[in-house]
């Protein structure tokens, strides 16, 4: 008899709503960027987030991940709040918030299972177009880094951008090549003043498609 998988609920923790690029074709900060002269007011506080943090632990559910806009935090900044969060749940945790330089995540590794990049697609041609400031070369960098402080490597995926079915090709030599532990699939939500305005998503067969392969 083949053994029972373990399935838990994951919540992703929004730590901030600004980001220094702000011009990924398909995400709200890219709306956001321009109505926020003090990005320091963008982020929550640290209580509602260590708030958030207390009501995952006594509801059961695995944080996904630290999720904030690339340049919303420092090093110093992030890491009090990962100490904090770790401390609540008693466990290491995952961090999204951009590609990360090796000084930052020596300081952040004490409390990290794993840094996830912020992939989306790995289409070249779709992703100039989509995220023009978000090349994959400093991602795989920090993937590398990760390595070496035995941290594990998670990436998003958005389905939905422009990608076909015969892209899976691309997405699976980049997990291969990246050793990448964990992936996280998003279908594309389209938001109002992006490109995708008028976009209905994907169709839920086709996205159900890429996670079955």
């Amino acid at each position: 008899m083949q053994a029972k998988k373990k399935i838990c609920f994951e919540r992703a923790i929004f730590i901030s709503w600004y980001c220094s690029l702000g011009d990924c074709a398909y995400c709200y900060m890219s709306t956001q960027k321009k109505l926020i002269s003090e990005p320091d007011k963008a982020r929550r506080t640290k209580a509602s987030i260590l708030a958030e943090a207390y009501l995952c632990k006594k509801l059961g559910w695995k944080i996904g991940f630290l999720s904030a806009g690339y340049g919303s935090y420092t090093a110093e900044s992030i890491l009090d709040i990962c100490k904090s969060v770790c401390e609540i749940t008693n466990e290491k945790i995952w961090l999204n918030i951009g590609a990360l330089n090796e000084s930052t995540i020596k300081k952040l590794s004490p409390y990290l299972e794993g840094i996830c990049g912020a992939v989306e697609t790995t289409n070249e041609k779709i992703r100039k177009k989509v995220a023009p400031s978000k090349p994959l070369a400093p991602i795989e960098k920090m993937y590398r880094i990760c390595g070496k402080y035995r941290l594990k490597k998670s990436m998003t995926f958005i389905v939905g951008l422009g990608e076909t079915i015969d892209d899976f090709g691309s997405l699976k030599n980049f997990i291969i090549k990246n050793k990448i532990d964990k992936i996280i699939f998003y279908a594309l939500n389209p938001i109002k003043g992006t490109i995708f305005e008028g976009s209905k998503g994907p169709k839920i067969d086709y996205f159900v498609e890429w996670i079955r392969k």
